[in-house]
């Protein structure tokens, strides 16, 4: 009938906004989850099918797919927003060099809300038109304090501007807070993919990295910069109640992944971090009790609306407890104590992870040795306000045009 109308391709999708993963399919759905649709169109209509459902991320498959018949025309969206030459690369053999697509959504999120078009892995995106990447002609010596996203795409960014960079990172590992992001397993691949891609480019570019190093005035004397970079990043912030030394971050739960954890777990906390660490301790034990409280009316509210809607759907299918208007006022072992709108309520539990959100570290020593040698420096990142993985992306890279 379609065909008779005058319809000459058919692209076959799916979902409603009340189904939104399926639109534009998230973090943790499968690459080609919908193909089976299409194949199932062209088998019946004589007229070109395009297949969609995050084909940039798997291109091998996307190939295959193609080889197999299965559909005539492959659809690939925000993958080429992340990185514009994805189909070159891959077709060169140069699949290392690829930016991953991390499925998050801030793209669509931004545009829903009329703003301009940005990504959380490619800066670049609606700034192509400026011509920024020209080599500098006065070089300069970079030390970036803190190797997380911000960092990173700082330095890779400024390398790439012909400045000599060193990267001072105080744990064992790159990739600051994508080591706890990539823990929950709905989108351990898509993080890790990204982390991985980070270190890679630090690695092409030559820039120098020192683990378990602090930063002092001796660094200084060594390397003798002409700018510092400050990317500490964010801490696990604690909200006012008593007995905290009864519970621990959800950070360091997700960061570490060796923290004993009981079978009945409140979560106090519904951010992004606290439905992840939820997730998480799901992913580990399906048994597990796991009830998160939210002080306010809201859960999921730094999150955007597509993801937090996924979220909390794998959480409901997980079974996963959420509690607003319960504030949290005391912790006791075993109990969590909450001031609600009844008044105070006391529930049983074995364990208690908070995720009241991130502050951002302290650099004020830092800032008055720099200030003593008169060397400047940029705060980047999460060390100016805790925020996404866009946000550092976007504030690393932009201050790596203005050293």
């Amino acid at each position: 009938m379609l065909e008779e109308a005058g319809v000459d391709c058919f692209d076959v999708s799916a979902g409603i906004y009340d189904s939104i993963e399926w639109i534009y399919t998230l973090q943790g759905v499968s690459p080609g989850s919908l193909i089976s649709l299409a194949e199932t169109v062209k088998k019946n209509t004589s007229k070109p099918v395009i297949g969609v459902s995050r084909l940039g991320w798997d291109l091998k498959y996307a190939e295959k797919i193609l080889k197999e018949n299965k559909v005539d025309l492959v659809a690939i969206g925000r993958s080429l927003l992340a990185d514009p030459h994805l189909p070159k690369k891959y077709f060169l053999g140069k699949v290392d060099e690829i930016v991953p697509c991390i499925a998050c959504n801030e793209c669509v999120a931004m545009e829903n809300k009329g703003w301009q078009l940005h990504c959380a892995v490619n800066p670049l995106l609606s700034n192509e038109y400026l011509n920024l990447f020209k080599t500098k002609n006065d070089k300069k010596s970079v030390i970036i304090i803190g190797g997380g996203p911000s960092g990173m795409q700082c330095a890779i960014t400024a390398s790439q501007l012909g400045h000599i960079v060193t990267i001072i990172e105080s744990s064992n590992k790159l990739g600051g807070q994508l080591n706890a992001a990539s823990a929950p397993f709905y989108k351990s691949k898509e993080i890790g993919a990204l982390k991985d891609y980070l270190e890679r480019q630090v690695k092409k570019h030559s820039i120098k990295v020192f683990l378990n190093t602090k930063f002092g005035k001796d660094t200084l004397d060594n390397l003798k910069p002409d700018i510092v970079i400050l990317a500490v990043g964010a801490r696990p912030k604690v909200y006012e109640f008593t007995g905290t030394e009864n519970s621990v971050s959800a950070y360091d739960v997700l960061y570490a992944k060796n923290i004993k954890i009981g079978n009945k777990v409140i979560v106090i906390g519904s951010s992004g971090v606290g439905i992840d660490v939820a997730l998480y301790l799901k992913d580990n034990n399906d048994e597990r009790e796991v009830l998160v409280l939210e002080k306010d009316d809201k859960i999921g509210g730094d999150v955007n609306e597509f993801l937090r809607r996924h979220t909390l759907e794998m959480a409901r299918q997980k079974s996963i407890e959420f509690k607003t208007g319960y504030k949290v006022i005391d912790i006791k072992p075993g109990m969590v104590s909450s001031l609600t709108y009844r008044g105070i309520e006391e529930l049983k539990c074995d364990s208690v992870i908070y995720a009241c959100g991130f502050e951002s570290r302290k650099t004020d020593e830092i800032e008055e040795i720099l200030n003593n040698k008169n060397i400047r420096y940029l705060k980047i990142g999460s060390a100016i306000e805790a925020g996404t993985i866009f946000e550092a992306t976007q504030s690393g890279f932009w201050a790596a045009m203005d050293i």
